[in-house]
């Protein structure tokens, strides 16, 4: 029973540094790899809370006595670049937050971390701008520094105290296939990505050797304008892998997920969009079952 529990707190960091953004891991939003033109600047903010009470392992529920309680914000800041033929862009990631879980399943501890994630620079290149085909495909490489919190004392933290590297492939197609307010103002985003990451040589107060296997990602978003201010997506996200060693030992946390999301995207005024969303995991090999509520307002210049 205290390998079983030693095991999911395990399972539970690598868990919740894929849930804080500021992790390599961020699955991307509806219609984010539309292009804006050369010169554009975009701030944006993020709150995202995110809950749990059910932890499974092997595909089988192994506590629902889990409490998640994880409140993360992000600042991102991205400048599109013209490189030639080529819309470019580059971005800064910083998110921060709290996370707090305790319960049975973690053998009644209370386990908490709150402070700095790690900082993500990224860089991407459009292979396909096409905006009279409303046609996009789009390149970004994120590389997540080892800048967050960090103890190696502590099960949770909000920095992984490794790099890591994640490639996403994102497509973007705008389409109409009617007249009418039905058929016309619908798009489609599908995206994939692998991250793949440094060993974190100061795991746990013993010093050990956390390595951590590439993670694939698959997205999918059908989005609809309602408005000429306003649109609804419902988002779909699949992960597999990111399995953990410790000192060579095989910790069987790989992640095997399904998410379903709605999120719905108004302009306020010129330049101001606001995101609202809630996403709930379906399935999930190890790790938590999750709800999550996110807001994101965007600043565009």
């Amino acid at each position: 029973m205290k390998r079983l529990i030693s095991l999911m707190i395990i399972a539970l960091a690598a868990f919740t540094a894929m849930s804080i953004p500021g992790a390599v891991h961020a699955d991307y939003d509806a219609r984010d790899y539309i292009a804006a033109p050369p010169g554009t600047n975009l701030m944006l903010w993020y709150y995202r809370y995110e809950t749990g009470h059910e932890y499974y392992s092997d595909g089988n529920k192994a506590s629902d006595d889990f409490n998640l309680d994880m409140h993360v914000g992000i600042f991102r800041y991205v400048r599109y670049v013209g490189v030639g033929p080529f819309t470019t862009y580059l971005q800064v990631i910083a998110p921060f937050g709290n996370v707090h879980v305790d319960g049975k399943g973690v053998g009644d501890e209370d386990l908490q971390s709150s402070g700095l994630g790690d900082v993500i620079p990224a860089a991407g290149i459009f292979l396909i701008n096409n905006p009279e085909s409303k046609t996009y495909l789009g390149f970004t490489e994120y590389v997540s520094a080892p800048t967050g919190e960090y103890e190696n004392s502590k099960s949770l933290n909000f920095g992984s105290n490794r790099w890591g590297f994640k490639s996403e492939l994102g497509f973007s197609k705008g389409f109409d296939f009617g007249e009418g307010w039905a058929g016309k103002g619908w798009n489609v985003d599908l995206g994939v990505a692998v991250e793949l990451y440094t060993d974190n040589t100061d795991y746990t107060a013993k010093s050990q050797t956390l390595e951590k296997d590439p993670l694939w990602t698959l997205d999918a978003h059908l989005s609809k304008d309602l408005t000429k201010d306003a649109f609804l997506s419902l988002d779909y996200n699949f992960h597999k892998g990111g399995e953990t060693t410790v000192d060579g030992v095989d910790m069987k946390d790989e992640t095997e997920n399904h998410q379903l999301q709605l999120t719905a995207g108004y302009s306020l005024a010129p330049g101001y969009q606001l995101l609202i969303q809630y996403r709930t995991t379906l399935s999930e090999e190890n790790g938590a079952l999750s709800d999550r509520f996110g807001l994101r307002l965007m600043y565009a210049w």
